[in-house]
């Protein structure tokens, strides 16, 4: 009998007849949560007490940064953004005029990013290592599907002057639960992936901190050979490297 991961509702109760995308399927997303009732899944694609959707966000953001990896390699697609625009001159990512008079919204659309963020790893959690219900993850449900607390994502900002990418991977984001992965879950409580070239990591516990300091050590040795100068967490808009000017600048 299957049951939803986020409500832990079963098929007596809810019904499980639509296709949850892990990734929001308006940026190619393939992958399907089997295990994501039919409210729950509505839940993330629709606006809730006034705030826009958590996918609707997840896709805005990571559309740009979508758009130019495809275009590099001559698979152009459309980009047309609800809430953002892009500031030619300064080469920065900015909230449209209508929506910058809103009361904090840009605080609303960075907590909406990163439940969308938290909501990818679980449901890829349960498609991949089928360990999702483990009571451990309780507090991204709590997050990313019932907006309660708050959690942070941290990104790992870029080093070299090239965004690395596989073309399958920049057409049909996913993630990956690998040996690194779960090492790195076992001993930091972290998770770290790449989605449209960028390198976000999240906690896999509520109580990441007490191994944090130690997390960002480790990575920043390992980034010496490898692409990541720093990690912040996410907290504007302009945190992330969106247009990739890391390999403008280099």
């Amino acid at each position: 009998m299957r049951k939803c991961i986020w409500c832990n509702s079963n098929e007596l109760n809810v019904s499980f007849k639509k296709k949850a995308h892990t990734v929001p399927q308006s940026l190619g997303g393939k992958n399907i949560c089997l295990n994501v009732c039919d409210d729950c899944n509505a839940y993330f694609g629709n606006r809730s007490n006034g705030k826009p959707a958590v996918e609707v966000i997840l896709k805005e953001f990571l559309h740009l940064s979508q758009y130019i990896l495809l275009s590099t390699i001559n698979q152009p697609i459309r980009h047309k953004s609800e809430y953002f625009d892009i500031n030619k001159k300064t080469n920065q990512v900015g909230i449209k005029m209508k929506y910058r008079l809103i009361q904090n919204f840009q605080e609303t659309i960075i907590r909406q990013f990163k439940r969308g963020l938290y909501k990818v790893f679980l449901e890829e959690r349960d498609r991949q290592k089928q360990d999702a219900y483990n009571e451990r993850f309780n507090f991204i449900r709590e997050f990313a599907r019932y907006d309660l607390l708050d959690y942070p994502v941290f990104y790992v900002k870029p080093f070299q002057g090239a965004v690395f990418f596989q073309t399958d991977d920049a057409k049909h984001p996913t993630i990956r639960f690998t040996e690194y992965s779960d090492e790195m879950d076992i001993d930091f409580r972290m998770f770290e992936y790449t989605i449209l070239g960028h390198r976000i990591v999240i906690p896999t516990s509520p109580l990441y901190y007490i191994n944090f300091k130690k997390f960002v050590t480790y990575i920043k040795k390992q980034n010496v050979k490898l692409m990541g100068e720093d990690i912040v967490e996410i907290k504007s808009i302009n945190d992330i490297d969106f247009l990739f000017e890391h390999v403008k600048n280099n």
